[in-house]
């Protein structure tokens, strides 16, 4: 074999080389490319992750702080209910069932519809003894340990203020104290539970006697 195809053949081999280099370096660059496309992905896509858990917390509290905003105006109007009372000499205050029932049942479940009702008749009785139209003068609710899209605990101060007949001048006002649990229903937010620390009606008649002295 001559030089000259030695160095044709030597010359070729190089090219191939020099060619199998280049694709090598090619394919290593473009597997780096893909991986680095892989990680940049994957980085995006933990990101949306997290984007997406912040969203759905954020949608959580947001439907926790209605929860307590409706629980705490079926509360108040429950309440409202209660103790906005007016005297009426004619007649024994919520005389039967029924009115107590009418009075109070779109705020609270059928479990505490019984204790409401004696908690109706007491108040009934508190304005016919003390001749004074009640009603609430100011009621403040703190949320308790349970806050959820579904219940409610409340902490609640209430302020009742009594005018009696015939009486001007100044309203004596007496403090109620207690906790309340609102769940939803399928009949919307209801009172399940209120744990009232109510007075008996001769300290009220008594603490109403000393402020007109």
């Amino acid at each position: 074999m001559t030089n000259k195809k030695y160095l044709s053949i030597i010359i070729f081999l190089l090219f191939i080389i020099v060619v199998s280099f280049y694709f090598k370096n090619e394919s290593d660059k473009l597997y780096k490319e893909k991986i680095a496309e892989a990680e940049n992905l994957i980085q995006k896509i933990d990101k949306l992750e997290k984007e997406n858990d912040q969203l759905k917390q954020k949608i959580q509290e947001l439907n926790t702080d209605l929860a307590v905003e409706k629980a705490i105006d079926v509360a108040t109007k429950f309440k409202q209910e209660l103790f906005n009372v007016n005297y009426d000499p004619d007649k024994e205050r919520f005389s039967s069932t029924e009115e107590i029932e009418e009075k109070v049942a779109d705020y609270v479940t059928k479990d505490q519809l019984q204790f409401t009702q004696g908690v109706l008749l007491y108040v009934g009785q508190l304005s016919q003894q003390t001749k004074s139209n009640l009603s609430v003068k100011n009621i403040t609710f703190e949320v308790g340990n349970t806050q959820t899209e579904t219940e409610v605990s409340l902490n609640y101060h209430i302020e009742i203020q009594f005018k009696r007949v015939g009486e001007t001048g100044e309203k004596p006002t007496i403090t109620n104290y207690g906790q309340m649990r609102v769940v939803k229903t399928d009949d919307g937010w209801k009172v399940s539970k209120d744990l009232p620390q109510m007075i008996s009606i001769n300290e009220v008649e008594e603490k109403l006697r000393k402020h007109g002295d």
